[in-house]
């Protein structure tokens, strides 16, 4: 999500790169960020009427996976060599910085698929990948039988997706709430893989509480095709 200069917000359609400095927030002119965001493919062929993007890298800091989806709600999946995508941001050329005309960039493509049947077509709040490029995926859980996330797996080799409830009683939460609620329904915010574990950020859906914040861990292990 970016910040316009009208203080309006705006669904991010670009990548970009900035170092992380305590208390300090950045405009959108002030990061280094890749143009023609719509031709982030193989072909270069446009994605036209793009609405937003995400990206996220693989943890050994090889792979990104680039998310784009369209105002029609059409979605594309791209993976990179994140070695050239940190080359291009780093490079003064315009002509480096687009997905457009940036050769090396199309070269450092090495799949992407549109609307296929075995990747997320609809909203997501939060995607991941790991090593072996499996996709991860994250939503809302059920709030019953304390199901407080859905964690769905596109594995890489098979195509094939599985979904996996994440379980976790909300006492602790209420704890740290002192006594401004009697329950609560989560909803989350994003998820990372960083070592042996999976980290999902959540907040609850209360908008009076919601400056509140908590992050659940599943182990990766836990995690395989069936």
């Amino acid at each position: 999500m970016l910040l316009t200069k009208e203080n309006a917000e705006k669904e991010a359609d670009k990548i970009g790169k900035i170092e992380y400095q305590p208390n300090v927030t950045f405009t959108s002119a002030e990061i280094d960020k890749l143009d023609d965001t719509e031709y982030s493919n193989k072909t270069r062929t446009p994605f036209y009427d793009l609405r937003r993007c995400a990206v996220n890298v693989s943890p050994d800091g090889k792979k990104m996976l680039m998310f784009k989806q369209s105002r029609q709600g059409n979605v594309q999946y791209s993976f990179y060599d994140f070695n050239a995508i940190k080359k291009a941001l780093d490079s003064n050329s315009t002509n480096d910085r687009s997905f457009r005309y940036n050769d090396k960039l199309a070269e450092a493509c090495d799949s992407d698929v549109i609307n296929a049947d075995n990747v997320p077509n609809g909203q997501l709040q939060g995607i991941a990948i790991d090593n072996d490029l499996n996709i991860y995926t994250c939503s809302d859980g059920e709030n019953n039988y304390n199901c407080r996330a859905v964690i769905s797996v596109i594995f890489k080799s098979s195509k094939r997706t599985y979904s996996y409830n994440v379980y976790g009683d909300i006492g602790e939460m209420l704890y740290y709430l002192h006594g401004q609620v009697s329950d609560l329904e989560l909803e989350i915010e994003g998820i990372q893989i960083l070592n042996d574990k999976i980290y999902i950020g959540m907040a609850p859906k209360n908008q009076d509480i919601r400056n509140n914040a908590f992050i659940y861990s599943v182990e990766l292990s836990d995690i395989h095709e069936i």
